[in-house]
């Protein structure tokens, strides 16, 4: 990688894959080459295959910076000298989470409120992983998607157990 200065898509990708090998190696290997089962094509299955290389210091310093060292929620992150301060973030904020997000869990993603100032926040935890929780819009069949603001916030572990009736209670709307 640092002689070619770019993380290749194909590196990129299987080091994704390794994150969650049995949905996205192993059972997949096992259908096609032990059963011979060939898997339906679908759109996400393109969006998935549609790899884009990474610089390599980009990469690098993101993997030490932000997620070994965790430099921007500790507020030690800077970019051309600068700190980058959270905190000072006061504009509306939209946030969104899938429940089984192997790259970014929605856990870790509903914590920049505790971040910033914004008095106008909204996260949206939908379900699916990272591509399909994002690419599957309200009316797909096999996707939840609730909603919350920050007027009405429950702590992100009571209201994942939420549900749809007691949601409603809360003053939080399940889309679906």
């Amino acid at each position: 990688m640092s002689k070619s200065g770019v993380l290749e898509s194909e590196r990129m990708g299987a080091a994704f894959a390794m994150l969650r090998s049995r949905d996205l190696m192993w059972t997949p290997a096992v259908n096609q080459y032990m059963r011979g089962e060939r898997p339906k094509l679908n759109d996400l299955m393109a969006w998935n295959a549609d790899g884009t290389r990474m610089p390599w210091r980009m990469h690098s310093e993101y993997l030490e910076r932000l997620y070994l060292r965790n430099e921007l929620a500790t507020g030690t992150f800077t970019v051309n000298g600068t700190r980058v301060d959270l905190a000072r973030i006061q504009l509306p904020m939209f946030v969104v989470g899938t429940e089984t997000d192997h790259v970014a869990p929605w856990r870790s993603a509903y914590k920049i409120r505790g971040l910033t100032r914004s008095a106008d926040y909204t996260f949206l935890l939908t379900s699916g992983g990272h591509n399909a929780g994002i690419v599957s819009g309200p009316v797909h069949p096999k996707r939840r998607h609730r909603l919350l603001t920050w007027k009405n916030a429950a702590t992100a572990r009571r209201w994942k157990k939420l549900p749809g009736a007691m949601c409603a209670a809360e003053g939080l709307r399940h889309l679906t």
